[in-house]
């Protein structure tokens, strides 16, 4: 059922005409005995101003909200193959991962390898996060929810030819910590995210890799003593 939104109240349509029969039957509206043609002619004329005024507010109310309507659509391209560098920064760190045929590696960092299943969630999971509803369309509001230059999450993506793909900024809600804020790079608008992603974007060179373990199979093993 649609509602009137008042400050903080919202008045359905039900409650609407229950107001009006309230007003109708009540005060100096209220008839007792028989009517007098102008006084019912003058509430009527009150009446018809009030449900004009309350119908031009909810018009008007409608439309603020139209822009704050929840749309699923997704924010990085669907066609994961074509990505071929990923480069993840913030204000303090940064990291860069490209790809080598069917596998990934960290670059400026050739003694750490890929942990297990590291990419696989980032691919599965982080690149498959959908933007919802719209938050605001106001640039002067990006470092209230931390998607500006400085306070943000930086994701931008590169094909093979190193043309750009994507470029979007994660910003963390401090009170809603199963969503995360999103913008597009060249875009103001700002948008709350369908799940949390922004940890598996961890802009760290050893978040993504490790050192390599020793293969205790190959390891040369001491000299036996043997008894003269």
């Amino acid at each position: 059922m649609r509602a009137v939104r008042l400050g903080r109240r919202s008045i359905s349509c039900c409650q609407l005409c229950l107001l009006f029969c309230m007003v109708w039957s009540s005060g100096s509206w209220k008839r007792t005995g028989q009517s007098d043609w102008r006084s019912s002619m003058g509430n009527l004329k009150w009446i018809a101003i009030l449900l004009g005024v309350l119908i031009a507010l909810y018009l008007f109310t409608r439309m603020q909200q139209s822009g704050l309507e929840t749309q699923s659509a997704a924010v990085f391209p669907e066609n994961q193959g074509d990505i071929h560098t990923i480069e993840l920064w913030t204000q303090a760190d940064t990291v860069t991962i490209e790809r080598s045929g069917d596998s990934w590696s960290i670059v400026g960092h050739d003694s750490l390898t890929m942990r297990p299943n590291r990419m696989d969630t980032f691919l599965d999971q982080a690149l498959k996060v959908k933007r919802e509803t719209l938050i605001s369309k106001n640039p002067e509001k990006w470092s209230k929810y931390s998607v500006d230059d400085s306070m943000g999450t930086h994701v931008r993506l590169l094909s093979a030819s190193g043309d750009e793909m994507i470029h979007t900024v994660f910003g963390r809600s401090t009170t809603d910590w199963s969503h995360n804020y999103v913008r597009t790079v060249g875009v103001d608008q700002v948008y709350l995210t369908d799940t949390s992603v922004a940890h598996m974007m961890y802009p760290r060179a050893t978040y993504w890799g490790e050192k390599p373990k020793a293969d205790s199979t190959n390891a040369e093993l001491p000299p036996i003593p043997v008894d003269p």
